[in-house]
């Protein structure tokens, strides 16, 4: 009878580097529905952002004003608070190495 091979141990480094969240975050938009689209849809923000700075700067790269709907949701599941930080969004539900986040101007899911 062979002895038995010791399992691979993971190191707390191996792990920190998989769940590693970089400074800038690439942030890939899709629109749904009826909601325009973008010429340019990957963009690096800050990880250090909220997800309201996200719905600021989309609304700004759309030219939606103020009192117009824009609505936003990661992986086209939910809607984060406004002060969710885009890095643990991304540590949570990055595909890749981006977070995919969906965008209308209707409430398309949920």
């Amino acid at each position: 009878m062979d002895p038995p091979t010791p399992e691979k141990s993971i190191s707390p480094s191996s792990i920190q580097k998989a769940t590693e969240v970089p400074d800038k975050v690439v942030i890939l938009f899709k629109e749904t529905g009826s909601a325009p689209a973008l010429k340019q849809n990957k963009f690096k923000l800050s990880s250090a952002a909220t997800f309201k700075d996200v719905l600021l700067f989309l609304r700004k790269q759309l030219q939606v004003q103020a009192e117009d709907s824009l609505f936003l949701f990661v992986n086209g599941a939910f809607q984060p608070s406004a002060e969710e930080s885009v890095g643990i969004l991304y540590k949570c539900f990055h595909s890749g190495n981006k977070l995919i986040v969906n965008y209308s101007s209707t409430q398309a899911f949920g």
